[in-house]
């Protein structure tokens, strides 16, 4: 069971049940995982633009049941992020990085967007 630090369970408070999110800056993957084991999405997407906390993200998944609901996309902010979401997380960068992030993604304008600098 993932247990989730006071902020991330704030971020994950506010994902609407049902939503397909993609977890800009996964880390460890633990939102996610959250999400799914939880109920809340049925798909999500990690990503992350290093490999090194992205395969943290690829081992927490590989140890639940969830491996075929969450997709671990090695990515810089949105570029290589299938447009099949609906709701945006971006938690623990700085602002700026956020709005780089958003500013080169028309699709995110469509979206929910949950940010957390």
């Amino acid at each position: 069971m993932i247990k989730l630090t006071e902020r991330l369970q704030a971020v994950a408070d506010m994902v609407k049940f049902g939503s397909t999110v993609v977890d800009v800056g996964c880390d460890h993957g633990y939102i996610p995982a959250y999400l799914v084991e939880n109920k809340i999405c049925d798909n999500v997407f990690a990503c992350d633009i290093n490999e090194a906390p992205l395969n943290s993200c690829r081992l927490l998944v590989s140890q639940t049941i969830y491996e075929n609901k969450i997709k671990c996309i090695l990515s810089n902010g949105l570029e290589n992020v299938p447009k099949a979401y609906d709701t945006v997380i971006i938690a623990g960068m700085g602002g700026e990085l956020i709005s780089d992030i958003l500013e080169k993604s028309d699709y995110v304008k469509q979206c929910s967007l949950i940010l957390n600098p």
